[in-house]
């Protein structure tokens, strides 16, 4: 077993969440899933790659919260998955790593991560 190198604990969540990209002069709206959250970033689910490296903004709300967060996030890693069903797809994981996103929003976020380790 390898050892983690996260600076913050993460928890898995199923948050619907917003995201815009931006390519050159327009800003495309798409809306997907995350798989886990953590104070300094989350997993998120897409039909579409992005780059290393691109920044997105996300806007999310976690389970029982109502609160909706928002974010500037840079992408850090890309993983391809092939999901079987009767018609395969490809699907990405995506780990970002929030760089821009208020003290109060990073705040509820590390209160949920907290409550859900219990």
């Amino acid at each position: 077993m390898g050892i983690e190198k996260r600076k913050f604990p993460r928890v898995a969540v199923n948050a619907e969440l917003e995201y815009v990209k931006y390519d050159r002069v327009e800003r495309n709206l798409y809306i997907t899933a995350a798989k886990n959250v953590s104070e300094g970033g989350l997993c998120l689910i897409t039909f579409e790659r992005l780059d290393p490296g691109s920044e997105i903004e996300l806007k999310f709300t976690l389970p029982e919260i109502e609160h909706s967060i928002v974010a500037n996030a840079q992408v850090r890693w890309v993983k391809e998955l092939l999901v079987q069903q009767a018609t395969p797809i490809i699907v990405f994981q995506q780990g970002v790593e929030f760089v821009d996103i208020s003290a109060k929003d990073r705040k509820i976020i590390a209160d949920y991560v907290l409550s859900k380790q219990s």
